[in-house]
């Protein structure tokens, strides 16, 4: 019969365990800390996608307080554009992988803003899935850069399409990267057909550059070069 523990044994298993539990209390203490201070967004979900688990930078980001969050899904917390995040967290959880580098939008008082997201599924120590861990970084000034250069871009084609005059973008190897319309038209090709191709081989139909090309002599000297191109027709 296995003898009953002393009442000093007893004691330093009790202060044992103080001491580890003390220890469990600090480590989650310095994570929590850790958590809070990061930049990005962190979140965790339960498997019916409600969150559990926020970070300030979240809180800050969206303008609401970790109480207005907790227990909500993402369909709840942002009802425009809430249904497809939803659909990646089910979508991580049901297949037990991580997805990532997904763009999403969502709604702040704000207005729209973006973020690069990561989801990676949660599992218990028997390997069931029971939720997941989330992070997103807020990209939404990249974001707004790169949809003022793509108006840009939009703007400048229209400007350049809208010239009778021929204006093609080449590159050092004279291979073309961008014509405008008119000189599509000039040779009744499509844009994308033109693209890649040097310009000797469709106006002057030749296998290799002109004599005295004045593309090449432009990009040589940096001056401007007077250029009259003829189409396969004979038409200039």
């Amino acid at each position: 019969m296995k003898e009953k523990p002393t009442y000093k044994e007893l004691e330093k298993k009790i202060n044992d365990l103080e001491k580890q539990v003390h220890k469990l209390n600090r480590e989650i203490e310095e994570l929590e800390t850790i958590l809070e201070a990061v930049p990005m967004i962190i979140f965790q979900k339960d498997k019916d996608g409600k969150t559990i688990r926020t970070n300030k930078a979240s809180n800050d980001l969206l303008r609401i307080s970790k109480e207005e969050v907790l227990g909500k899904t993402t369909t709840e917390l942002f009802p425009e554009h809430g249904k497809d995040m939803m659909k990646d967290d089910l979508e991580v959880m049901k297949s037990g992988k991580p997805k990532l580098n997904i763009i999403e939008c969502y709604d702040t008082p704000e207005g729209v803003r973006w973020s690069r997201t990561g989801k990676v599924p949660l599992k218990d120590s028997h390997g069931n899935v029971v939720g997941l861990i989330g992070y997103a970084a807020d990209i939404t000034d990249f974001k707004r850069a790169e949809e003022a250069v793509e108006h840009e871009r939009v703007e400048r084609e229209m400007i350049l399409d809208s010239q009778l005059e021929h204006v093609i973008y080449e590159d050092t190897d004279m291979h073309i990267l961008w014509p405008n319309k008119a000189a599509c038209e000039s040779v009744n090709m499509t844009r994308e057909e033109l693209i890649g191709r040097h310009c000797y081989e469709i106006w002057p139909q030749l296998i290799e550059p002109c004599e005295d090309c004045p593309v090449i002599e432009a990009m040589e000297t940096g001056q401007p070069e007077s250029v009259e191109k003829n189409t396969p027709d004979g038409r200039s």
